[in-house]
């Protein structure tokens, strides 16, 4: 160990500051904390050299003696007799240590990481868990069904799984998949995968939590005159009736027509309709709408708009 460099563990230069010395240590500890590398020996390593490091160099009785050991063992006259030396294999070696009356290792841990932190030895620590997207069709998330996962593998190659969707999975939920995550250090046990949902839109169809919804356009004869007409699900088809003098947004339910809750609840289908103004007209059935139009001329649909107007 006497010729172990303290300074080049925090990269640093023998004249390097306290100051300096304790910002290096606050980036680096940061940097190659077990915390931020689950799994990682060699950051686990490196961490501890520069936690090592930094407990002798913020310690200015402790750098006094090390930066002597080091010019005597540049010169040759570390531990000959009579010359006080020391091997530097002391800082690391048992035995009481001196106080440190700069900054305190733990507390400063503590500040970088927004809490006490407390030397775990080799005591079991259960690893850390871990995030995964899962991106679903609109229908695998509705009616459930398998996906392909890429499950994260920290330290060795990503695991490619088949999951298992439950029908019903809502945009943004998390499945949470134990014992999936990094492994454990110290035989620790391993922690958790949380799968996070995302739900591609359907052309078609939307989603009011377990309720299908959809857009049917009807024609103008239909909506005067109603109709019975044939409206798509998820899986089928459903026959909805279309009563006469339907409006152009009015809302249908089929029942039992949406998605299946995990509880059992099943949801319904909501139907919109909305009126297809055609852009082409024939002849005939131009001439026929003038005929329409002329016998219903007295009806007069926004005279009670401009009472309401008038009144407020």
């Amino acid at each position: 160990m006497a010729d172990h460099d303290f300074y080049a563990d925090l990269g640093l230069s023998p004249d390097a500051s306290p100051q300096e010395v304790r910002r290096a240590y606050r980036r680096l500890a940061r940097e190659h904390h077990p915390d931020a590398n689950p799994g990682d020996v060699a950051a686990e390593r490196r961490f501890k050299a520069v936690r090592a490091a930094y407990e002798v160099l913020s310690d200015p009785v402790r750098r006094r003696q090390y930066d002597r050991a080091r010019r005597q063992a540049a010169s040759g006259s570390a531990g000959a007799p009579g010359a006080g030396g020391f091997d530097l294999g002391d800082f690391f070696g048992p035995g009481p240590r001196l106080r440190r009356n700069v900054f305190d290792v733990d507390d400063l841990l503590g500040d970088v990481f927004g809490r006490v932190y407390r030397p775990s030895g080799l005591r079991p620590r259960r690893g850390a868990d871990l995030e995964v997207d899962l991106h679903l069709a609109f229908e695998t998330a509705a009616l459930g069904g398998a996906a392909p996962l890429r499950v994260p593998a920290p330290g060795r190659e990503p695991e490619d799984v088949v999951l298992r969707v439950p029908p019903g999975v809502d945009p943004g939920q998390r499945i949470r998949l134990a014992g999936r995550g990094a492994p454990g250090r110290h035989g620790g046990p391993p922690g958790d995968l949380h799968v996070i949902v995302h739900v591609e839109p359907h052309p078609v169809f939307g989603r009011r939590d377990n309720d299908l919804t959809v857009t049917v356009p009807i024609t103008f004869p239909e909506a005067v005159l109603g109709a019975s007409i044939s409206v798509p699900t998820l899986v089928d088809r459903a026959e909805l009736v279309i009563p006469p003098g339907t409006c152009s947004g009015t809302a249908f339910r089929v029942p039992g027509a949406g998605i299946r809750a995990f509880d059992g609840r099943q949801g319904d289908l909501l139907v919109t309709v909305e009126i297809a103004v055609p852009r082409h007209l024939h002849r005939d059935a131009r001439r026929a709408l003038r005929d329409y139009a002329a016998s219903t001329a007295a009806e007069r649909p926004r005279d009670d708009l401009e009472r309401r107007l008038r009144r407020s």
